[in-house]
């Protein structure tokens, strides 16, 4: 084999391991990333719950009071209805909130993983 050819090999070898790395560190950087991306969404989520307990309990309460004179299963299906509405409600208010939040931090403004639906 000619020498040429070999240092060609070679060159190629070299920048194939370079790539390489470069393409474990980029993939590594991206894992950290979204793990803390992902931790923060979590943890933000869990606040966000335990805040809305003792308002959404009140709520319901108030609720159940408001329609004690409805039969058991008509009053098991509206205040499922109920609560499930008082959720959506909050946790959209929330999702808002927290988009804008998060907008903010990245660069540009704009995360594409948390806008629409």
């Amino acid at each position: 084999m000619p020498v040429e050819e070999l240092e060609a090999k070679i060159a190629i070898s070299t920048s194939n391991s370079r790539w390489r790395s470069s393409s474990r560190k980029t993939r590594s950087s991206a894992e950290g990333s979204g793990r803390e991306t992902r931790e923060r969404v979590e943890d933000e989520a869990m606040d966000f719950a335990g805040s809305q307990s003792a308002s959404m309990s009140a709520a319901v309460l108030e609720f159940m009071e408001r329609s004690r004179s409805l039969p058991r299963l008509k009053m098991a299906a509206a205040s499922d209805r109920f609560v499930a509405e008082r959720v959506r409600e909050a946790f959209e208010a929330w999702r808002a909130e927290f988009e804008r939040r998060a907008a903010g931090r990245v660069p540009g403004g704009h995360h594409p993983g948390l806008s629409g639906t």
